[in-house]
């Protein structure tokens, strides 16, 4: 700072007048400290509605959680949305930036993209609920020349953990027939933490959510992969997993309200099985080296 204003000219400074103030305050900061991380429980499971008759109840009752870190950074939570008749839900990881701002899931770059996979797999999303693993928007600043921007961060385990209740709440009332986890974060949600996306990618399985779950490419993994020819090929897995779930749908029962159903390989069966073909997606079969060359979600 010397080098940019001689120390002579520093009591001049605005700043200067706030500082006696500051350091006046300084014991009644250090008091609520204690108090604002107390505030913040182990697990969203006390904020969660008791059996809650629809999913209205769940969204007024959301704002009030205090179940994780994030409900101390001034972010909006986000349920999801969609009809809770729906037989597909897609769950992505946790909302975005626009996603924050607007209070709905998927209507950032990610989101529309998703909407063009869909088309291409035949799917519309008003047919379809779709929700994130984590409600809060998990970031960090980034300070510009032109301002501060909110970048995504990946949500913790921990943070995917305490957030669980409210996924369960939801899914509980859709109890769709097909479970489309978005990227490695929504499948660890679903499968738990050993689940490795570009292992088990387009794998169907039942889980305690849906009879027939399966996890593919989160749409932001298209945008941010490098090339044209990557780009495609993720994006026609994508769209391969999707016409499979679509295809499911028609064929499986709804889960039971009480959400046990072991994981079992039984849904596989269920399902068309074989490549992607290039008559199918315009690119490469499942599971391509190439593919697993891209560091994706």
């Amino acid at each position: 700072m010397v080098a940019e204003m001689p120390k002579h000219h520093w009591p001049t400074l605005p700043e200067t007048r706030a500082i006696p103030g500051l350091l006046a305050d300084v014991p009644r900061r250090l008091q609520e400290m204690p108090d604002r991380a107390g505030s913040v429980a182990e697990s969203a499971a006390p904020f969660v509605p008791a059996a809650p008759h629809d999913l209205d109840t769940l969204r007024a009752a959301l704002p009030g959680c205090r179940g994780c870190e994030l409900c101390t950074d001034g972010t909006r939570p986000v349920l999801g949305e969609g009809p809770v008749d729906a037989r597909i839900v897609l769950l992505g990881e946790q909302p975005g930036d626009q996603e924050e701002r607007a209070g709905r899931p998927f209507v950032g770059p990610a989101g529309q993209l998703l909407d063009e996979v869909l088309r291409a797999a035949g799917l519309e999303r008003s047919a379809l609920y779709v929700t994130n693993a984590v409600k809060h928007f998990a970031h960090r600043v980034e300070v510009t020349p032109h301002g501060k921007r909110r970048l995504h961060a990946r949500p913790r385990h921990r943070i995917v953990s305490q957030c669980q209740p409210w996924l369960d709440a939801e899914l509980a009332l859709v109890r769709p027939a097909v479970l489309v986890c978005l990227g490695s974060t929504a499948a660890q949600a679903t499968f738990g933490p050993s689940f490795r996306l570009l292992e088990q990618r387009g794998v169907a399985r039942s889980s305690r959510y849906a009879p027939v779950t399966l996890a593919t490419h989160h749409p932001a993994a298209l945008l941010r992969s490098e090339g044209a020819e990557l780009r495609a090929e993720l994006r026609a897995a994508m769209v391969h997993d999707l016409r499979r779930a679509a295809a499911a749908a028609g064929q499986v029962p709804l889960a039971p309200s009480h959400l046990v159903l072991e994981p079992e390989l039984i849904a596989e069966r269920l399902l068309p099985t074989g490549p992607v073909t290039h008559s199918e997606t315009g690119s490469v079969a499942h599971g391509s080296d190439r593919n697993r060359r891209a560091t994706v979600e």
